[in-house]
């Protein structure tokens, strides 16, 4: 795989979508936070902010 030139594109196309990916799932995480911060008083409110 490494003797080819080409599937480095690929390979940066993957990289990118797991970059958005995880980005998508830390604000996702951190919208949790502040939905839980709302229920239950404690420590995860002060995080998500």
């Amino acid at each position: 795989m490494l003797d080819d030139a080409e599937p480095n594109d690929d390979v940066a196309e993957l990289l990118t979508a797991s970059k958005g990916l995880i980005k998508l799932m830390m604000s996702a995480k951190s919208q949790v936070k502040i939905n839980c911060g709302h229920h239950f008083r404690g420590p995860t409110l002060a995080h998500a902010r």
